[in-house]
């Protein structure tokens, strides 16, 4: 996953760097390792369509919780259609593991939530020893999200 998503952003010409770190998991890791904010990661959460099954991207930045209600508006989903992918889906389904979603590169509906602000934002790759550092604009481009607001 991590030499796909850097094939997508090297063949658009974008600027972006690849940390390579300990492994983590949650954003308080991140924030540990990395040195960070928690207001310049984005995080990325799976949810899942019920009647269809198809997953569905949800991002949002580190230090905010995905309303769920508000996540499915945003997909044109009522609330009750609407869960949280379970580890084994994320990782039978999508080849990555917890803690490292990458927002982009998935082939899945995505949605970024409207708070997002900060000019460079740090990102999963695919797998919880590398981390994404790439221009918001940037990450826009190659994502093209439904932009909503996502946090609770």
């Amino acid at each position: 996953m991590k030499n796909k998503l850097i094939a997508i952003l090297t063949d658009r010409n974008l600027p972006f760097e690849v940390i390579d770190h300990e492994a983590v998991i949650t954003t308080d890791d991140v924030f540990r390792v990395l040195g960070i904010e928690y207001v310049q990661m984005v995080k990325a959460i799976i949810l899942k369509d019920k009647r269809s099954g198809n997953l569905l991207l949800a991002v949002l930045p580190g230090d905010k919780r995905i309303s769920r209600s508000k996540a499915a508006k945003a997909f044109g989903l009522s609330r009750s259609q609407v869960d949280l992918a379970t580890t084994q889906e994320v990782q039978d389904r999508l080849n990555v593991e917890i803690g490292a979603i990458p927002p982009f590169g998935l082939q899945l509906v995505t949605a970024f939530d409207s708070s997002i602000d900060s000019e460079t934002v740090y990102c999963g790759l695919g797998q919880r020893t590398s981390s994404l550092k790439i221009k918001f604009s940037d990450l826009l481009l190659v994502a093209d999200p439904i932009i909503s607001d996502l946090s609770a």
